[in-house]
């Protein structure tokens, strides 16, 4: 199983909509089958690993966000 970060889309109660990183997790085809419940947050042992794990992140923001109601309705 694979996973990645990416950007999800969820909404509150009113229908407002909000973007949160979350980890992603794949079945045997690459298609998105799992996502974490709350969002990421980023704690390293240095500044060097933070460094590497924020730019990691940042390329979850070059694909596609995924909807967490629609793309994981299980959840």
């Amino acid at each position: 199983m694979t996973w990645n970060h990416r950007v999800i889309r969820r909404k509150y109660e009113n229908g407002e909509e909000y973007f949160a990183i979350h980890e992603v997790y794949y079945n045997k085809d690459g298609k998105p089958n799992m996502v974490t419940t709350l969002p990421i947050t980023i704690v390293e042992e240095s500044v060097d690993d933070l460094a590497i794990t924020i730019d990691l992140i940042r390329k979850c923001l070059d694909k596609p966000v995924l909807d967490y109601d629609k793309d994981f309705p299980d959840v």
